[in-house]
């Protein structure tokens, strides 16, 4: 897989936390993080999981990063009862 491939990392992460394997979703969002700082379904992707995890502290920065990139759509409605 190329380093840089940012979807391919968000979709691993999604099909990983399907088969609730959730640290390595983690590390997969993290890593399409790191080639796109920006990604806004990789902020909430990862925002998500670590809030199905338990993990809201975390979880915060990444579902605010989220709504600066989309306020207005459906999923940014549930990321903001998410921050509440």
């Amino acid at each position: 897989m190329a380093p840089a491939f940012v979807d391919a990392w968000n979709n691993l992460g999604m099909v990983l936390s399907e088969m609730e394997q959730m640290e390595e979703a983690c590390e997969c969002f993290r890593r399409a993080l790191a080639a796109d700082p920006g990604n806004a379904m990789a902020h909430y992707n990862l925002a998500d999981t670590l809030t199905d995890m338990g993990r809201d502290a975390e979880a915060v920065r990444h579902w605010k990063a989220y709504l600066q990139a989309d306020s207005q759509s459906e999923r940014a409605g549930y990321a903001r009862r998410q921050l509440a």
